[in-house]
């Protein structure tokens, strides 16, 4: 296990305050002395390296510059990196059961039916993705397999932008990536919207009143276009994908 290094720097002489786990710090990473900061794995919980570097730009900023910021506000990705990667990045499953119930959906895609996983070989893993029932709030996703640890800033994006399922879908990936397997996951949010109708129809009227895209809108146009194109640019590329596996 990690411990802090913190013995014989007079932090009880500091007014600074401790435990076996590290430095005591407030939501600005604030310590109980109030002109006294601390950043990284000495007080934090995630000891990552990305987040020592990301919680000591908040310091900087709440030391220096006199901002408020709050490390509670950050949305923290992580990677296992064996083989296969394992990625995070929200809430856990049992984190989500606990706070919300069974008030959430959860969607799931296999690596082996995505085109550029099957074409080189990378085939085993998944990505599951966790949203609310009443919106398209993605709440956590997981990703396992070759390149998780990439295609999870993808959702990490979404998230910090607030940004919902249905916007994830609609991303036009370059055709063939792996971070299709986070699009094609958030539409599975699509085949829930039959069941709640208010949402639905408040979506149809956003879209009327120019908050969506619609046959009336020419940029729309080219955009359907375009995807019927790049459906028929997946077909070729999957049969002669198969063509060379035989």
């Amino acid at each position: 296990d990690r411990v802090p290094n913190i013995e014989g720097l007079g932090l009880e002489a500091a007014g600074v305050e401790y435990t076996k786990d590290g430095v005591t710090v407030n939501d600005h990473l604030q310590t109980s002395n109030p002109n006294i900061y601390a950043t990284g794995d000495v007080c934090l919980k995630e000891q990552f390296t990305h987040m020592s570097g990301t919680s000591a730009v908040l310091v900087t900023d709440n030391a220096l510059k006199g901002m408020k910021r709050r490390y509670s506000d950050f949305v923290i990705p992580r990677v296992t990196f064996t083989e296969p990667e394992v990625a995070h990045v929200g809430l856990t499953e049992q984190e989500i059961k606990n706070k919300f119930g069974e008030e959430y959906y959860v969607f799931k895609r296999d690596f082996k039916i995505v085109d550029r996983n099957i074409t080189d070989g990378y085939k085993a893993g998944f990505c599951k993705m966790f949203t609310k029932k009443k919106t398209d709030e993605i709440l956590g996703c997981t990703i396992v397999g070759h390149g998780a640890g990439e295609m999870i800033a993808m959702v990490t994006t979404a998230m910090v932008g607030k940004l919902g399922a249905l916007t994830v879908a609609n991303i036009i990936s370059p055709y063939p990536t792996m971070h299709e397997n986070v699009k094609f996951t958030a539409a599975g949010y699509r085949g829930k919207l039959k069941n709640m109708k208010p949402y639905y129809e408040k979506r149809l009227k956003a879209e009327r009143e120019g908050g969506g895209a619609t046959w009336a809108n020419p940029a729309a146009k080219i955009s359907i276009l375009a995807l019927c194109g790049v459906a028929v640019a997946a077909a070729a590329y999957r049969f002669l994908a198969n063509k060379r596996a035989k």
